[in-house]
């Protein structure tokens, strides 16, 4: 028998059962806020959480602040957590919930805190809710990005909630954990496979460009502990000797204000995509900027690698369109002397061997890294000639290409179950589809 619908007017909910509500979130719930101070950071203390640690329904603990007791107890005054509780963020990522499962006192800033009152609706349901796209519609519509993304605490309590009586709510959150539970073991399991993947290729790509292709030949100590035993006629080299590198020193003054639409092509770390460069999301600056440093004018075939922030992503300028220059976070590299070619030395910086180095060469606590010139500089690789370096960037061209292949197939079907579980649970909360 087919359920009997009725028009929720709300239009991102659509129908729904005829004897089910539509009532605003404030209205059957108490919605608050963490505080908004930014109080002293302490090496211990009480856990401080933002929306960054809210990470697929869960509270991410590992890069959370401390704060003192005294805060703490300022800040539960109005924000006191307590088991059962919803989470989810308000500024910069807006959403990610989280049910709380408190094990110890912490303290909340910039995020949605919401109380159930259990005579209306379950914090389970609610949970559900906000995983679905009737809700994730409503706050696009209310979310503020003229700065940063965030929508206020006015905004969460007028969200529109479809609402079923408290045991139908219970029977959806039960079907809900039970499916949404078996997709995350499959997506789980593919995740796994794809990490399983890329720790192959890591080591097809190192294996490969310290021991070449020939597995009959005689080894022989290459002396440097990240590249051990090589074939004993390779020989080794510093990238200082055989490689030009250069980097643009600091901005020289450049600024985002002076980006212009059309002209000379600025590279920054945010425009290497699969080893090339997406000429796309690229900036442009004015030709006496791009004139003023003629040291990092890049050139075709020329390889780029990120020295800040996220270290050692890699592309080869292809189709370059126009004149182009890099920004302060991009060394442009180049062989001297045709001692090597440039797709041998992407593999040896996309291998364990560089890591190793990186690794070994940083010094002090500091979470940001850097790749310095003169470490850079430093860096001894495995060099063969030209002929087996051709042959072992044309097998790992190969090679990479059927795993990367299959990577993309994982990917893909993630996509695939991650869209389907979203309709599932919008279908599920909305009453479109009954559950028993």
């Amino acid at each position: 028998m087919t359920r009997a619908m009725k028009d929720s007017s709300i239009e991102c909910i659509g129908d729904i059962p005829v004897d089910w509500e539509v009532r605003k979130l404030g209205g059957i719930t108490d919605v608050r806020d963490g505080t908004h101070d930014s109080p002293k950071y302490h090496s211990t203390g009480i856990p401080f959480i933002t929306s960054k640690n809210l990470v697929n329904g869960d509270i991410h603990w590992e890069n959370a602040n401390y704060i003192s007791e005294r805060d703490h107890a300022k800040f539960s005054i109005r924000s006191n957590v307590d088991d059962g509780d919803l989470l989810f963020g308000m500024i910069g990522t807006v959403g990610n919930p989280v049910l709380v499962k408190k094990e110890f006192e912490f303290s909340i800033k910039n995020m949605a805190l919401i109380k159930f009152n259990k005579g209306f609706i379950l914090n389970s349901y609610l949970y559900y809710l906000f995983l679905s796209e009737c809700i994730e519609k409503q706050f696009s519509m209310q979310t503020n990005s003229s700065v940063q993304t965030f929508i206020a605490l006015g905004s969460i309590r007028n969200l529109k909630i479809p609402l079923p009586q408290l045991n139908e709510q219970q029977q959806i959150a039960r079907y809900l954990d039970e499916k949404v539970g078996q997709i995350d073991i499959i997506i789980d399991k593919t995740k796994s496979s794809i990490d399983e993947y890329k720790a192959y290729k890591q080591s097809v790509i190192t294996e490969t460009v310290t021991k070449g292709l020939d597995k009959t030949v005689t080894m022989k100590d290459s002396g440097i502990e990240w590249i051990g035993e090589i074939p004993e006629h390779w020989n080794i080299d510093k990238i200082k000797r055989i490689t030009y590198v250069k980097g643009r020193i600091g901005w020289q003054g450049l600024k985002t204000s002076e980006f212009i639409e059309t002209g000379p092509y600025l590279i920054t770390g945010t425009d290497f995509e699969d080893g090339i460069i997406n000429w796309n999301t690229c900036v442009h600056i004015t030709e006496a900027r791009y004139d003023e440093a003629n040291y990092i004018q890049v050139q075709e075939g020329d390889l780029l690698i990120t020295k800040d922030g996220t270290v050692g992503k890699l592309a080869i300028v292809t189709n370059m369109p126009d004149k182009t220059s890099v920004n302060s976070g991009v060394f442009v590299t180049r062989p001297l002397n045709d001692k090597y070619v440039n797709k041998f030395l992407y593999y040896v910086m996309d291998s364990e061997i560089f890591w190793k180095y990186f690794r070994s060469s940083l010094t002090g606590n500091s979470t940001i890294l850097h790749l310095y010139q003169n470490v850079f500089e430093q860096f001894w690789i495995p060099l063969p000639d030209t002929k087996t370096q051709d042959a072992i960037v044309e097998y790992l061209d190969a090679k990479l290409s059927e795993v990367n292949s299959l990577i993309a197939k994982k990917q893909q079907l993630i996509t695939e179950l991650e869209a389907y579980k979203k309709s599932m649970i919008y279908e599920v909360v909305t009453g479109k589809k009954e559950v028993k």
